[in-house]
């Protein structure tokens, strides 16, 4: 009969120092995407108002601009910005003059022959630019407007800028007045996959036990199996059973590591299957249990206590799923993010939530709550002050009993297909179609838009800004059924 030992022992210390030793040695082993940046500086000149906009008067007095059409000849330090830009004007402004502008443009890359300056030629080479702009004019004339956008086509295909755009007082429609720009050129966002492991070689050489754990990888998956007869739980640590993969990773700002295994089923005596990702001095892990879902995040600095982050009855299937554990970074914030999607239907979200780790003490649940919540008696530690671990050295795949009387059987988890996908661009996430969910970057904002179809049309969505995270509700009824972000200026 084995004792629940709820203090960690030197040789359990000793083996996590081996695991963070070996992780930290690989660290940056893994690809993660830089996200630079050019600077350059552009300027237009007014060639024409292809189209006059229409203007209606309302009640408060403004005067409505719809449907305007303005032609910018640019020139640029960078030539991927030069080019010819149609700008669709859309705002209101007041009776001295001032307001407010926003809408499309569309800029066509090329070069232009000044030989005549009088007759500017230009050349189209390759690609277009789709843009989105927001600002003001004032009362005399001059104009600040904020363009996002990215490119199409050519060999400037899924590039994006940022950029400010000036225009000095004077009348908006002079061709003399220069369009003054300054802004950012980006590469295109990545989103790649690893596989980890897919544990299709049979073999699990890779994976270290611990816990008295047995690791069997047969048939291209891999089974987590402990036992621990005699063992009443009051501590998570007090029954599991888990193996670990060294693998290292760091999310740069703005970047989300998103953990990914495919759960293919749990026998009777498991309560739960976890997925723990391992930082420099502590972890976050992720439990899917029968009828609850449960975050924590463990710290061997205080001697293995859990913070109790989420802890909520919920029930999903208990195969078939995909276990997701996320971490975006926005300094000195880190966005946990726990997710189980189902296999069968496309990864569509059965669950969703997050919960924002800061430096600061952090709020976590007690043993009362948790009692409260689950009908689980478990020990709650207190988070510490320390900034969030924003690399990853090793992931850990476990199997949880919740053992209540110490006579429950063996427990096994079996899993496939461990994978990290590293997002640049915000992963969108939709829970039971109805509510929408992205970690919010630091580059930029982001609008949400939906649609009836995927070929739209495309119509803008209000949104409710907790922090940390950006997330919207649409009603069941809704006509929209897709979904798509897109950089907002």
């Amino acid at each position: 009969m084995r004792k629940p030992n709820l203090t960690p022992s030197p040789v359990l210390k000793s083996i996590y120092s081996q695991v963070m030793a070996v992780a930290w040695l690989l660290l940056n082993t893994l690809p993660v995407s830089a996200q630079t940046g050019t600077a350059y500086t552009s300027t237009g000149w007014l060639v024409g108002a292809t189209v006059p906009p229409i203007l209606v008067t309302n009640t408060p007095g403004q005067v409505l601009i719809r449907g305007g059409v303005q032609t910018l000849r640019v020139q640029s330090t960078n030539p991927r910005l030069a080019g010819l830009r149609r700008i669709f004007l859309d705002g209101a402004y007041h009776p001295d003059g001032s307001g407010i502008l926003y809408g499309s443009a569309y800029q066509e890359s090329g070069t232009w022959d000044l030989t005549d300056p009088a007759n500017p030629k230009f050349t189209l080479t390759s690609g277009l630019w789709e843009l989105l702009y927001r600002g003001t004019i004032s009362a005399d004339g001059s104009l600040n407007l904020r363009f996002v956008g990215r490119s199409t086509g050519g060999s400037i295909d899924g590039q994006r800028l940022e950029e400010e755009l000036t225009r000095a007082p004077g009348d908006p429609l002079d061709p003399a007045i220069p369009w003054k720009a300054s802004g950012t050129l980006r590469l295109p966002p990545a989103s790649s996959v690893q596989v980890l492991d897919n544990f299709n070689d049979n073999k699990s050489s890779a994976w270290t036990p611990y816990f008295d754990a047995t690791l069997t990888e047969a048939n291209g998956r891999l089974t987590v199996r402990d036992y621990w007869p005699g063992v009443v739980t009051r501590d998570l640590l007090a029954t599991v059973g888990a193996g670990y993969l060294s693998r290292a990773a760091t999310a740069k700002e703005g970047q989300t590591l998103e953990y990914r295994v495919d759960l293919v089923g749990m026998n009777e005596g498991a309560s739960a299957a976890n997925v723990e990702l391992v930082g420099d001095a502590s972890a976050y892990v992720l439990l899917k249990g029968r009828d609850f879902i449960h975050v924590c995040k463990p710290s061997w600095i205080t001697g293995f206590q859990h913070a109790h982050l989420i802890q909520e009855r919920f029930t999903t299937p208990n195969s078939n799923v995909v276990i997701s554990l996320s971490l975006t970074r926005v300094s000195p914030n880190l966005i946990v993010t726990a997710r189980i999607l189902d296999k069968s239907n496309h990864d569509a979200v059965l669950y969703e939530r997050a919960v924002v780790d800061t430096p600061m003490v952090d709020r976590s649940l007690t043993s009362a709550e948790i009692l409260a919540a689950s009908g689980m008696h478990l020990a709650a530690g207190q988070d510490i002050e320390r900034q969030p671990s924003y690399s990853v050295g090793s992931v850990g795949l476990h199997v949880w009993q919740y053992n209540s009387d110490g006579k429950q059987p063996a427990a096994e988890a079996t899993v496939d297909h461990l994978e990290l996908r590293i997002h640049d661009t915000p992963p969108i996430s939709v829970a039971r179609a109805v509510k929408l969910t992205w970690p919010t970057p630091v580059g930029g904002p982001y609008s949400v838009e939906g649609a009836p179809g995927i070929q739209g049309p495309w119509l803008p969505v209000s949104v409710f800004n907790p922090p940390g995270l950006t997330q919207t509700y649409i009603p069941n009824d809704a006509l929209l059924q897709f979904f798509r972000l897109r950089e907002a200026p």
